[in-house]
């Protein structure tokens, strides 16, 4: 239905972390970024530092893994015209990092926020990066969580498999895991597992709350059991888990950006939790499903086509009551994490009529 409104993640750019790519693969070689002639942009490999994309073998997932989840975002056969991906259109990077010894996923955020290595160019940066990788057994280690908020303070959305360890409380895997209050869980986005031929969550999905201070996990679910998707050698499989429900949020993502190339993390998150369904669940959001199965087509409903609000977070602010006759005076400080910017005006404004904005207007870079 997405597609027919001409919503195909035309004009947008999937990354992935994860085990190679077969990028020969008829239904992914076409969409491949670097064939543009950058395959540095476009392909991060740094254990063997080939110029194309392909499968490699982890230590414990086998080398089709990668192959799968970027099916279900892109696959799209040239052949035959066999689709496996919700964003058909969409060009697709990828680094080669995930259980990889000696391949950094830190590495990989930081190549994946400015693949081309050009700071002042941002057509090469991603809309999303999809991680379908986590790990057991380290609830709430915090070594990924700024490499993903510097990435999505730059608009870059990231989506995390929620994990396959089964139906116990708290069982989402780290990095999936991370929320820095109770009511915030939209800090590292992720997704559970849901089989279509039931419309009920799998048994083998994450579950929250999340250890790091009780916030609902997973944020949504989607499809992940029995996915059709593309496999190494020009092949088709069905595969499941968490690891392929991720890849159709990631592909939603690339829709929404189409629809609104501006659209800020926050905005296209929200149109995501606006979405979900509630499948037999009472009340969401639960620790099952979070606010519900995906909609593809609710989800563009609830984005708007323009922004309306600036790509602007108030990370603290904190202030005792203003009492009658107080004049209240404050620091603002802008942190740019993009391309160079100048003549930045920042306004505030009060929302009270008993208050009077004296000085309201800063420019900055001017």
């Amino acid at each position: 239905s997405a597609w027919k409104l001409g919503y195909t993640g035309k004009g947008r750019i999937i990354c992935s972390f994860d085990t190679g790519v077969d990028g020969a693969h008829r239904a992914l070689n076409r969409s491949w970024k670097g064939n543009d002639g950058d395959s540095a942009a476009a392909w991060y490999d740094p254990l063997f530092h080939q110029t194309l994309p392909h499968p490699l073998n982890g230590t414990v997932s086998n080398n089709a893994h990668g192959t799968w989840t970027m099916g279900v975002m892109v696959g799209a056969d040239s052949v035959s015209g066999d689709t496996t991906g919700v964003a058909p259109d969409a060009q697709w990077i990828s680094a080669g990092v995930v259980d990889l010894p000696g391949a950094s996923l830190l590495s990989a955020f930081e190549w994946a926020v400015d693949p081309d290595g050009d700071p002042n160019t941002l057509a090469d940066v991603p809309d999303v990066i999809n991680n379908s990788w986590g790990f057991t057994g380290r609830s709430c280690v915090d070594i990924f969580y700024t490499a993903v908020q510097n990435a999505e303070a730059l608009g870059i959305v990231n989506i995390f498999a929620a994990g396959n360890e089964g139906s116990a409380p708290s069982s989402v895997r780290n990095p999936a895991d991370g929320a820095f209050a109770i009511d915030d869980s939209l800090n590292l986005f992720s997704v559970g597992n849901v089989m279509e031929t039931s419309d009920t969550i799998s048994g083998s999905s994450s579950r929250g709350p999340s250890p790091c201070f009780g916030a609902i996990k997973p944020n949504v679910a989607a499809p992940g059991t029995g996915v059709r998707t593309t496999a190494p050698g020009n092949l088709f499989t069905f595969a499941s888990g968490t690891s392929l429900a991720a890849p159709y949020v990631s592909g939603l993502v690339a829709l929404l950006r189409q629809k609104n190339p501006n659209a800020t993390v926050d905005q296209i998150k929200q149109a995501l939790l606006a979405s979900g369904r509630p499948l037999g669940y009472t009340a969401v959001p639960n620790n099952d499903i979070g606010w519900g199965l995906i909609d593809c087509v609710d989800a563009l409903n609830a984005l708007s086509a323009v922004n309306s609000v600036p790509n602007v977070k108030i990370y603290d602010f904190t202030h005792a009551p203003i009492l009658p006759g107080d004049t209240v005076t404050g620091t603002i400080v802008l942190q740019n994490l993009g391309a160079p910017v100048s003549n930045v005006q920042l306004n505030i404004t009060g929302s009270q009529p008993s208050l009077t904005v004296i000085d309201g207007l800063a420019v900055f870079g001017a």
